[in-house]
């Protein structure tokens, strides 16, 4: 053993067999380091954590152990891989350029999160499904990759939009409340479709004319908004009923 008393830091050096323990007390830290074969690890005792940081090749390993969890930090290039074992989790998080990428191994799921900017993306690869999930301001949007399907799913306050990419169409519904709000983008038209307790509305907006189809119970209403007038068409069994609002007239 050697010990070496440098200002206020002290060394211990130690040759045992093929390896030297370099062990340096520094202010209330300890730094145990170990020369083994073509590795150099370093070990940090601070106050209630350890720190185990090894050198293995152009790789650096961090490996922190705090409380009951342990951290293994990896500098490999210009990336830091953060790998945190809790509990029976693994976190993986990567420093990559500006992002940072925290991929979680939770049972047998895999959480990617990705912190972009001033977002946040949690993707969750879940069986083979992929949840990407954005928390936008005050907003999270889920989005799922289902099968050829994308599924974005928005909360915005207390409303859930799900929005289905289906090949060129795109349906946003919204679950308000109690009631379901089906809204399908088919080239230039729009459907609204509410689900109003036990009946349906189709609202149809197309060009400047809206119409409204209500299904009520066995029958179907046609109401086409057209200038300032209004016409109610009924469907009654197989029967047509064309009735117009005209000022106050009927």
């Amino acid at each position: 053993m050697h010990e070496c008393e440098v200002p206020s830091q002290t060394l211990h050096e130690c040759e045992v067999s093929s390896q030297t323990l370099h062990e340096c007390e520094v202010s209330s830290q300890t730094l145990h380091e170990c020369e083994v074969s073509s590795q150099t690890q370093h070990e940090w005792e601070v106050p209630s954590q350890t720190l185990h940081e090894c050198e293995v090749s152009s790789q650096t390993l961090h490996e922190c152990e705090v409380s009951s969890q342990t951290l293994h930090e990896w500098e490999v290039s210009s990336q830091t891989q953060h790998e945190c074992e809790v509990s029976s989790q693994t976190l993986h998080e990567w420093e990559v350029s500006s992002q940072t990428q925290h991929e979680c191994e939770v049972s047998s799921q895999t959480l990617h999160e990705w912190e972009v900017s001033s977002q946040t993306l949690h993707e969750w690869e879940v069986s083979s499904q992929t949840l990407h999930e954005w928390e936008v301001s005050s907003q999270t949007l889920h989005e799922w990759e289902v099968s050829s399907q994308t599924l974005h799913e928005w909360e915005v306050s207390s409303q859930t939009l799900h929005e289905w990419e289906v090949s060129s169409q795109t349906l946003h519904e919204w679950e308000v409340s109690s009631q379901t709000l089906h809204e399908c983008e088919v080239s230039s038209q729009t459907l609204h479709e509410c689900e109003v307790s036990s009946q349906t509305l189709h609202e149809w907006e197309v060009s400047s004319q809206t119409l409204h189809e209500w299904e009520v119970s066995s029958q179907t209403q046609h109401e086409c908004g057209v200038s300032s007038q209004t016409l109610h068409e009924w469907e009654v069994s197989s029967q047509t009923l064309h009735e117009w609002e005209v000022s106050s007239q009927t």
